[in-house]
């Protein structure tokens, strides 16, 4: 169970996250903290994160941009990560997460939808193949109680679309008193406040005679909650730093395969001469029957090069007996065999166009103290050379995070 602390607890999106919590049965809530208080609470209040009594494990902030400060102050001093899923927040208060992101793992989502997120994805395709030929407008609805107008999804958005439009962009909020025609490059951006509405944003491609239009609608708040949950239980994970929904997005699914194998790793130090001698080894190796695997090489200024490689612990019997011979015949060659090994390889095509994979997997062997003994890599897998005792943790904790039967 994931101890959580709800920051702005007495508001409507604290209000829901609570409840979302609860009915999971993944988290429980450890914690509130509202200013105001909240007397219909199950769990206690707190004035600031700081003053939270009881342990917990993450927290999530829905509270406002001018109490940023002290819930990351708070974290920092508890050591907890923490979810900033407030919306209306400035670049004073991004320099004020990427601070904190320095000594506590920090995500932080404009909108913790996961359609809005796919929405920023087409939009940044077709703005690269509309966006010199077509107009661009954002138009955004919310609830009128909403305070911070354009909303920080719409912002996000925008700063998408500039990411690929060839031309230079210029934001046009609104077009009161704009008098003049529309200039290249603009990208016209409009906030609707009115009844209850949840959410909508609209991202408008018009061009000659044609008019595509990208949208998201949110109906209930309950889907803000599910993404926070769904982020809490991925930065709880990880290891210091800054993290964005894009990152878990990422990493979902993008590893589909695990595979573990007995190995042993034979590594010579200090080789001297050229290429030459490291194909001799190679050729060795081969000749006893012997295949290699996750070959790696690095020169030194001192005219020297060292040479690693992994083979199935079958061999490693074998790949002694060689190892002997080979330093008979060259006194000076120094060579080590490591057993006892295990080889295990991160699978996925997923990882072929997505990042995040190597940053889970090395999270995950700093968080167990593993120190591989090599590591290759390809556009669509990880091999890793570990203790054949640190197999088990390790691959428990990859299963977990990419939800891996």
């Amino acid at each position: 169970m994931v101890r959580l602390i709800i920051n702005g607890c007495g508001g409507k999106m604290g209000k829901v996250l609570a409840e979302a919590a609860v009915r999971s049965g993944r988290f429980v809530v450890a914690a509130g903290v509202d200013p105001a208080g909240d007397a219909d609470a199950e769990y206690p209040v707190y004035a600031s994160v700081s003053a939270v009594r009881e342990a917990a494990d993450v927290i999530i902030d829905f509270s406002v941009p001018e109490a940023l400060e002290g819930t990351l102050a708070g974290a920092r001093e508890k050591k907890l990560p923490v979810v900033v899923a407030t919306t209306g927040l400035s670049e004073t208060h991004l320099q004020l997460m990427e601070g904190a992101a320095q000594h506590i793992a920090v995500f932080q989502a404009a909108n913790m939808s996961l359609g809005i997120n796919l929405l920023k994805s087409l939009a940044r395709q077709a703005a690269s193949v509309l966006g010199s030929t077509f107009d661009i407008e954002i138009i955004e609805k919310h609830h009128r109680t909403k305070r911070d107008a354009p909303s920080g999804t719409a912002l996000v958005l925008a700063e998408t679309l500039k990411s690929v439009v060839e031309h230079p962009v210029e934001y046009v909020f609104g077009r009161k008193d704009a008098n003049r025609l529309r200039r290249i490059g603009e990208i016209g951006i409009h906030a609707v406040r009115a009844g209850n509405i949840v959410g909508e944003h609209d991202v408008l491609f018009a061009g000659e005679d044609e008019v595509v239009t990208l949208q998201h609608t949110a109906y209930a708040k309950g889907l803000f909650a599910s993404g926070a949950l769904k982020a809490a239980e991925y930065i709880v994970r990880k290891p210091t730093g800054f993290y964005l929904m894009e990152h878990m997005i990422a990493e979902s699914g993008t590893v589909m395969d695990l595979n573990t194998s007995d190995a042993a790793l034979v590594s010579f130090k200090r080789i001297p001469g050229s290429i030459g001698n490291s194909h001799h080894i190679c050729e060795v190796f081969s000749q006893a029957g012997i295949s290699i695997d996750m070959i790696s090489q690095t020169n030194t200024d001192e005219g020297f090069h060292s040479l690693s490689f992994s083979i199935d612990s079958k061999d490693a019997k074998t790949a002694g007996k060689v190892l002997k011979e080979l330093q008979e015949q060259e006194n000076t060659l120094s060579g080590t065999l490591f057993t006892d090994l295990c080889k295990l390889t991160v699978d996925g095509i997923g990882m072929e166009t997505q990042s995040g994979a190597a940053l889970t997997v090395f999270g995950i062997l700093d968080a167990l103290q593993v120190e591989p003994k090599a590591v290759s890599t390809a556009e669509k897998q990880i091999s890793l050379l570990i203790g054949s005792d640190h197999r088990e943790p390790v691959i428990n904790q990859l299963k977990e995070h990419y939800n891996l039967p």
